[in-house]
C-alpha cells in the first residue's frame, strides 16, 4: 500500500490491531496535520513500513501499544523533542526524552 504524499488533516484513521508482516506500506512524505491516526495494538514484524520524509505538524498519532521495532524513518520524521501529539512507545524514545 502506498500513502506517499497523502495528507491526514481531519477525521480518524485506525490501523489498530493491524499486522505488518510482509510487503511494503509507505507513508513517505505524508503530512499528518490534523485528525487522529492510530496504530494501537499493531504489530510490526516484517516487510517494510516507512515514514521517511513524513511531516507531523498537528493532530494526534499513537504508537504506544505496538509490537516490533519502530518503523523506518518514523523517529527521524517525528523529530526531537517528540511533539506531544505523537505518542511513541517508551523504548522507541530518543535518550533524554
Amino acid at each position: 500500500m502506498d500513502f506517499t504524499g497523502a495528507r491526514f488533516s481531519g477525521g480518524r484513521v485506525e490501523f489498530g490491531s493491524a499486522v505488518f508482516s510482509g510487503g511494503i506500506v509507505e507513508f513517505g512524505t505524508a503530512r499528518f496535520d490534523g485528525g487522529i491516526v492510530g496504530f494501537s495494538d499493531a504489530t510490526f514484524s516484517g516487510g517494510s513500513l516507512g515514514f521517511t520524509g513524513a511531516v507531523f505538524s498537528g493532530g494526534s498519532m499513537t504508537f504506544e501499544v505496538t509490537a516490533g521495532p519502530a518503523p523506518v524513518g518514523l523517529l527521524a520524521a517525528v523529530g526531537t523533542p517528540v511533539p506531544s501529539e505523537v505518542r511513541l512507545r517508551t523504548d522507541w524514545l530518543p535518550p533524554g526524552s
